[in-house]
């Protein structure tokens, strides 16, 4: 932009009177009245003798009027500014405090150099500090209509607490891509209408955005609930982020950015109605606190990392997610009767609320929610892995989780309201069938001393694998559950031997009684010359057991095909048929014990 020179003779009375008091190192106070808001009117009363050109201002910022300052610094109060402040390319070496004042036209610093610049409780317009370099740029409780410009600035310092920014329909109200300050840069209680980018940021100090108000432009047709809001992308803060209590209308996205401290975002609102809050690839060095935080919409934080712990207690998801199945919540309960096939099913249910897929989170995983009656969908937590696991069985009354591949060095079994029941149960709920989460449960309580209780959960991971196969492996797995519990309960193959062997026995006695059962000689008294004696017990398990020989199978057997004999000559079939399937299945069992040993 070109600037005319100016002409020092042709001052204004109020022009002149600033001179003065710069002169003697004074405040050039104008007028104690509040600035009024860019575009509204002035009270011509209260800012009677307060109007200065911004060309004025220009000239003696940069020391043009021929005045010495014999410090480097000018303030001015109260001042109604008329015309722009070019100060593009400008070299400033100086203190510069211009408050309470009201800016007519644009402020502009481009590839300016400065020492402090100081807008408090200023009325501007577009403020353009792009690729500026200084030490302090400070605009508390300033209104700022338009866009405020920190593009590739560079300072020590920036602090804008306190301030309202309205862009433009179209226009963004913070464009900081590639700020970089070497301490904090403060936007607290903040109100922002309309989107903020933060791209490649890079603060030595903190990011401090708390207590404030982010909303899109009303008058946008595109803006929406569903619109990008604040955008912190690859930003790079060298201690903490902070989002304590703010609202965001809309939806924040702050992916890929490295926190060398916190992220604290504890009471905040993200109210984006589909994506609320995106932190994929974000790595926080300490915690990331999103207690008693309202969404209403995702939260998803895939592939992030935490080096201390990940809270979310009291946090609340918006009557997200619907059961798509039936048109409500699922249920609650689950079967637990492990001879019971007819467990339901877990949910079909929407796109997950939270999505913590492949998160790395160094200390605690706290997912005590605050879980409405509405709230039901999916928590995605596929391929995580977290030091330890705090939640509670009402947090999945309507949730489900998505397990496949979570990894967790510790988390409640029979403690904090669980019992192993409800944490098998709660790996059940599933949204599609896995093994590792069982195994996974195995290893903990295996590594604590319960090996009975891991067997209980691998028991359960292969009752649940059954249901994914076809037909024909799905009627092994039932045979195998049945009579091994799937080599896990091998007790029970003594318990079907014993009842079959004493049933079997039954039978023959009753075969006996029946005069069917004569000796290889034809014989039929108890204990014929030529065989040995007939025991009912001991034929049962010599025709039960195929490695039992005992000699009576091979001197007893059924005569005749009519009557009782008829019905009886089937029973050493029996007996043989299911004395190898209990064999198969106790081998079968055995085989998976030693391998697991």
């Amino acid at each position: 932009m070109t600037v005319e020179p100016f002409d020092p003779t042709e001052l204004c009375p109020v022009e002149e009177r600033v001179l003065e008091y710069v002169a003697t190192r004074q405040v050039a106070r104008l007028s104690d009245a509040p600035p009024a808001i860019a575009g509204e009117a002035f009270d011509a009363h209260d800012w009677q003798g307060a109007a200065i050109r911004g060309e004025f201002v220009r000239a003696l910022l940069l020391q043009e009027i021929g005045l010495t300052l014999s410090k480097p610094e000018i303030a001015i109060h109260g001042a109604r500014i008329q015309g722009p402040v070019d100060l593009d390319l400008a070299s400033l070496d100086m203190h510069v405090a211009i408050t309470n004042s009201s800016f007519e036209s644009s402020l502009r610093l481009q590839d300016a150099r400065l020492r402090r610049l100081t807008l408090d409780d200023c009325s501007l317009r577009d403020v353009n500090v792009s690729r500026c370099r200084g030490e302090v740029m400070q605009a508390s409780g300033a209104h700022v209509l338009g866009t405020l410009w920190l593009e590739d600035a560079d300072f020590v310092s920036v602090k804008f607490d306190d301030a309202v920014i309205e862009s433009a329909p179209d226009q963004p109200a913070i464009a900081a891509n590639v700020l970089r300050t070497s301490r904090s840069a403060r936007f607290a209680r903040v109100t922002v209408a309309g989107p903020s980018t933060f791209i490649g940021v890079g603060v030595g100090g903190q990011l401090v955005l708390r207590n404030a108000s982010f909303s899109l432009h009303p008058t946008d047709g595109r803006h929406t609930t569903d619109g990008l809001l604040l955008t912190l992308h690859e930003a790079c803060i060298d201690r903490s982020l902070y989002l304590r209590e703010t609202r965001f209308d809309a939806r924040v996205s702050i992916s890929g950015t490295k926190v060398g401290g916190r992220l604290d975002a504890r009471g905040a609102s993200f109210l984006g109605t589909s994506r609320s809050l995106d932190l994929k690839a974000t790595r926080i060095e300490r915690s990331l606190q999103l207690d008693d935080a309202h969404f209403s919409g995702q939260c998803r934080a895939e592939n992030s990392r935490v080096g201390d712990y990940l809270s979310l207690a009291s946090a609340t998801f918006g009557g997200w997610g619907t059961d798509i199945s039936e048109g409500v919540p699922p249920s609650s309960v689950i079967a637990t009767d492990e001879g019971n096939d007819d467990d339901p099913e877990p949910p079909v249910v929407d796109e997950a609320f939270l999505d913590l897929t492949g998160a790395v989170v160094a200390g605690a995983l706290d997912l005590r929610l605050d879980t409405a009656p509405g709230t039901h969908g999916l928590i995605r937590l596929g391929h995580a892995s977290v030091g330890l696991l705090r939640d509670a069985p009402g947090v999945w009354k309507h949730v489900t989780p998505d397990l496949d591949g979570f990894r967790y060095g510790w988390l409640p079994v029979d403690s904090f309201g669980w019992t192993l029941e409800e944490r098998i149960t709660w790996i059940d709920r599933q949204e599609e069938f896995s093994a590792r989460p069982y195994e996974e449960l195995g290893r903990l309580l295996r590594d604590s001393g319960r090996r009975a209780d891991a067997r209980t959960a691998l028991f359960r991971r292969d009752k649940r694998a059954r249901r994914s196969r076809g037909p024909f492996r799905r009627a092994i797995g039932w045979f195998f559950e049945i009579f091994a519990g799937y080599g896990y309960r091998l007790g029970r193959v003594a318990t079907w031997l014993l009842a079959v062997w004493l049933l079997g026995g039954l039978l023959w006695h009753g075969a006996w009684n029946a005069g069917v059962v004569v000796s290889s000689s034809g014989a039929s008294e108890l204990c014929p010359p030529t065989a040995a004696c007939f025991h009912a017990l001991a034929l049962s398990a010599d025709t039960l057991v195929p490695v039992v020989r005992l000699g009576q199978a091979d001197q007893w057997h059924i005569q005749g095909s009519t009557g009782a004999a008829f019905w009886y000559r089937f029973l050493p079939w029996a007996l043989i048929g299911l004395g190898w399937l209990l064999t198969t299945a106790a081998v079968a069992g055995f085989g998976r014990l030693l391998s697991r040993e």
